[in-house]
């Protein structure tokens, strides 16, 4: 299991309990541009959120649900974001297929973090014989994801009806996907 990466200009790795209050202020920073795609990021988003997310992401990586790095810049050390590949495929009898998913603190928003993050967790993914495929949903109004997801590699798939809750709410899905070449 590979528990930290190294890119150009971030640190990605996996959580702990006490990374929680560096997530709890990245998150609170950022309410106002992550809670219209994110469910989780709301107003109200406590310390005991950040620790109940860093807990979650201790187990899922240690049962092998799944990888949540956090993404450091290098420079500052400050805590920017996350990115994880998570297999949420299972319930849907696509054990193979992956979700990616990814989000950057308002601040530090379109300067290439995002797509930089994602390419490393990607070339991780490629290490595991676990995952075929790699999925990445957002919303219609995710322009900057779109345009993550498609400098990643992933193609486009379609449209899914009802498949992202957020706000009380059901919106469809924008769904790209991603075939992982395994590393020889």
């Amino acid at each position: 299991m590979i528990t930290s990466i190294r890119t150009q200009r971030l640190i990605l790795r996996l959580p702990n309990q006490a990374d929680a209050p560096a997530l709890f202020h990245t998150v609170n920073g950022s309410v106002e541009t992550l809670s219209r795609f994110l469910s989780w990021c709301t107003p109200e988003y406590a310390l005991s959120d950040a620790i109940k997310w860093t807990r979650g992401a201790e187990y899922d990586a240690a049962q092998g649900l799944g990888f949540h790095f956090l993404a450091f810049e290098q420079l500052s050390g400050d805590l920017i974001g996350s990115c994880a590949v998570t297999n949420r495929g299972s319930a849907l009898g696509q054990d193979r297929i992956w979700n990616l998913g990814y989000w950057i603190r308002s601040s530090s928003e379109g300067r290439g973090f995002a797509s930089e993050a994602i390419a490393s967790v990607i070339d991780a993914a490629r290490q595991s014989d676990r995952i075929d495929q790699l999925e990445i949903k957002m919303l219609a109004t995710n322009d900057k994801s779109q345009r993550v997801a498609i400098k990643s590699g992933a193609r486009f798939i379609g449209i899914r009806d009802e498949d992202i809750s957020l706000h009380g709410k059901k919106w469809p899905a924008l769904v790209y996907r991603l075939t992982v070449t395994h590393a020889a």
